[in-house]
């Protein structure tokens, strides 16, 4: 009887090692199906980083602030000066125009024709800055060929210069310890968008893809300055070699921030970001459609990024769309610097104070809530 009860535990005990063994594997197979879930969860699941929303909620309390300015306080008033040659351009002002009807702030804003010379721009633009009634003062650029852009910035006094293209503010954000009268609309819109989705570039690594003095080279110095370990500034204004472009694709991969900045259709791929990255795209191209073919606002050319969104969102975390992402909340940033702008010339004024709107502000002065300071006073 103990032999018979030998051979047949050692039977079972046959019998239980696959059991086991069987049982290992659908262990290991519902984890591997519960992993294959969640990967598949995070494809195409980038989150939208939606501008024309939070835009939306941004101009919503400016126009709260602008209708809490004392009776005794002019309403902020706003000046572009527009050199009508681009069906673009005339777009993008009658945004801003827009905007400062929602908003409460006077539109001066004045259309001139293509062949104006350099000296009847420039007189109107020092008649402009000259006039006390107007607290912000633009230049739609680009501008024709045959007009000295330059020159035409420079005549903004950085107290209006609510675009922050004059060369003193834009010097002064390059600089450390000086800041400028204003931060460039484009990249404080797009901290701004960052800010209020949760997003924090403290200690991340951002790939800035694009040295344009209009957004590249300004964010890059607000990136560094609102802790960023390490900004990466990619030129692509010459004609990439294969060499070249493999190692820019290296650079953007590396990034947790990667800004699209350049102005070409469909330049950064999937192969540019890892899993995880945040990508701002601020790339404005147009796309022809085949005729008959429109697009949503009834346009026979349709809007496009520098980012290719189909690819890119399967890998981001999170991704602006063109249009409706840094767009909307440029022109807001705008209107702030032109609220900020009025209670300036405020202050300026015997006895003014800031509102709590300005003095709350952690955009308008360097973006980091020092006082406002006026280079030119």
């Amino acid at each position: 009887m103990l032999g018979l009860g030998r051979r047949l535990g050692a039977r079972l005990a046959r019998y239980r090692a696959p059991l086991s063994r069987l049982h290992s594997a659908e262990v290991s197979m519902g984890s591997y199906r519960a992993q294959g879930r969640h990967e598949r969860a995070q494809v195409g699941a980038a989150r939208v980083l939606d501008g024309k929303r939070v835009a939306a909620e941004w101009l919503e309390a400016i126009a709260a602030d602008v209708a809490a300015l004392p009776v005794s306080c002019p309403r902020p008033s706003l000046a572009v000066v527009h050199v009508a040659h681009r069906a673009d351009s005339a777009l993008y002002v009658e945004r801003k125009r827009e905007a400062c009807a929602r908003v409460g702030i006077d539109d001066w804003s004045v259309d001139l024709p293509p062949a104006i010379s350099q000296a009847e721009l420039l007189r109107t633009v020092r008649e402009l800055a000259a006039d006390k009634r107007v607290h912000g003062l633009l230049v739609q650029l680009p501008l024709p060929a045959h007009l000295d852009e330059a020159e035409i910035l420079n005549a903004i006094p950085t107290c209006k210069d609510v675009d922050a293209f004059n060369p003193v503010n834009a010097g002064r954000l390059a600089m450390r310890g000086r800041e400028p009268a204003f931060l460039p609309c484009c990249p404080k819109g797009m901290l701004e968008l960052l800010d209020r989705s949760g997003i924090s570039v403290v200690g991340k690594h951002a790939c800035v893809i694009g040295s344009s003095n209009t957004v590249g080279n300004p964010l890059s110095s607000m990136l560094l300055k609102r802790g960023a370990a390490a900004v990466t500034v990619c030129d692509t204004r010459q004609a990439l070699s294969e060499e070249h472009r493999a190692q820019l694709t290296q650079i953007s991969r590396s990034a947790d921030l990667v800004v699209a900045a350049v102005g070409r259709a469909g330049l950064v791929t999937r192969s540019w970001v890892r899993p995880g990255a945040v990508v701002l795209d601020v790339g404005i191209n147009t796309e022809g459609l085949v005729p008959g073919e429109h697009s949503a606002d009834g346009r026979p050319f349709r809007v496009v990024g520098d980012v290719l969104h189909g690819e890119v969102s399967q890998v981001a975390s999170a991704l602006t769309p063109v249009p409706g992402g840094v767009g909307p909340m440029t022109i807001a940033a705008l209107m702030q610097n032109t609220l900020l702008a009025a209670e300036h010339a405020r202050r300026k004024q015997p006895g003014g104070k800031a509102s709590k709107a300005a003095s709350q502000d952690s955009h308008g002065a360097g973006g980091d809530g020092k006082k406002f300071t006026d280079p030119a006073a």
